[in-house]
């Protein structure tokens, strides 16, 4: 009898009830062309998997949900920055003092 534990807490995985997550970066991360090159890529993406149990998958799951939320503050934040009235160039602007 076989055992898998989760990658990340170690905790025991039941049969059925895990998930397997992959990460990786879109610009280096490329799949190849060539066959014999893909099948080596497919190997390295099965080297690079982890099997997670659902409480770290949930946990995940939070930390992208709340980045996305932290970058739509953001967005907004900075579009508001953005709306804003700019300010004269100070020998433009009027000091209350009038030039006769």
């Amino acid at each position: 009898m076989r055992i898998q534990y989760c990658d990340l807490c170690d905790v025991p995985l039941k049969q059925e009830d895990f998930y397997i997550l992959y990460l990786a970066y879109s610009k280096t991360n490329t799949p190849p062309h060539d066959m014999e090159d893909y099948e080596r890529y497919l190997r390295h993406i099965e080297k690079e998997t982890k099997e997670i149990c659902p409480s770290c998958k949930t946990l995940i799951d939070e930390v992208f949900r709340l980045r996305l939320n932290n970058l739509k503050e953001l967005k907004n934040e900075l579009l508001g920055i953005y709306e804003t009235p700019t300010r004269p160039n100070p020998k433009e602007r009027k000091n209350g003092k009038e030039k006769k």
